[in-house]
């Protein structure tokens, strides 16, 4: 036993005096902590699911008990008849002073042939198949585009669900106009496509009808002003039809005497009642 520890005794001393130097065996690591996943995320929200917007009936009887065609296009009727905010009916509005505007600067780049479109048009009642043949050349030179329906989809004003229920409610006016061009012709082919055929003619030219009578109505009250700055075909009877009050009497006279003068004087009277495009908006400043 003496000679172990000797040994052992000697065997350090040995190493110490040879330089070498014996590091202790280091503590263990402290264990990690068990890892905890974190929570997993919250659930997406469900997706808000907007109700479908009612279908608005423009199907509207009049006094006759017939269908009333509208002024204007059916789907600016629907649009206004779903229920609009009062930041959507502005837009809406905006929309539709700007369609005007460009119906305004074609008829006054135009007026003799807006003219002759403008008398014909009441005319058509009476007017037979052939007779109404010219008809869509002449619309064609005052066609807005976009189509109506379009213009609405691409405004970016309406939802997807409001664009459906202003298709369904023109598609079943103009179903429900269809049906009754048959009904009051009896079964007669030909007689239902004269009635539908007038039908059709005061739908397209809502819009061209509109902005023509505007400007004539707006001329007519500037009368005072107007009646000598040009030579008037028959002066005498313009001017006392306009002397009295009957207002669709002074529009078609005074259609008449601008068709009775040259096309750029009758323009020139008409351009200061055209209506001007809405200014664009202005766009929002850049974040600095």
């Amino acid at each position: 036993m003496r000679t172990s520890v000797l040994v052992v005794a000697l065997g350090l001393t040995t190493s110490i005096a040879g330089g070498q130097v014996i590091t202790p065996v280091p503590p263990a690591p402290a264990p990690l902590p068990e890892y905890t996943p974190p929570p997993p995320p919250p659930p997406a929200p469900a997706p808000v699911v907007q109700p479908p917007t009612p279908t608005p009936n423009l199907v509207k009887t009049g006094a006759d008990g017939k269908i009333v065609v509208l002024a204007e296009p059916p789907e600016f009727a629907a649009a206004r008849a779903i229920g609009l905010d009062p930041a959507k009916t502005a837009q809406l509005a905006a929309l539709i002073n700007d369609r005007q505007a460009k119906m305004d600067a074609m008829i006054i780049a135009n007026p003799a042939m807006a003219l002759e479109l403008f008398s014909k048009l009441p005319g058509t009642e009476t007017m037979d198949i052939n007779q109404m043949a010219g008809f869509p050349a002449m619309f064609k030179s005052f066609g807005l585009s976009p189509a109506p329906l379009e213009a609405l989809r691409g405004s970016g004003i309406f939802s997807t669900s409001q664009i459906d229920a202003i298709s369904a409610g023109t598609t079943t006016y103009r179903q429900a106009l269809a049906e009754e061009s048959k009904k009051v012709a009896d079964g007669d082919l030909n007689k239902t496509m004269l009635i539908a055929s007038r039908t059709q003619i005061k739908l397209v030219s809502a819009e061209f009808n509109t902005s023509m009578r505007r400007l004539l109505d707006q001329l007519a009250a500037s009368w005072p002003k107007v009646q000598d700055v040009t030579t008037w075909p028959n002066a005498g009877e313009l001017k006392a039809t306009m002397a009295g009050s009957d207002q669709n009497a002074k529009v078609a006279a005074l259609a008449n005497a601008l068709k009775g003068i040259p096309p750029e004087a009758s323009g020139k009277l008409l351009a200061p009642f055209a209506l001007q495009p809405a200014p664009a908006p202005t766009p929002a400043p850049s974040p600095k």
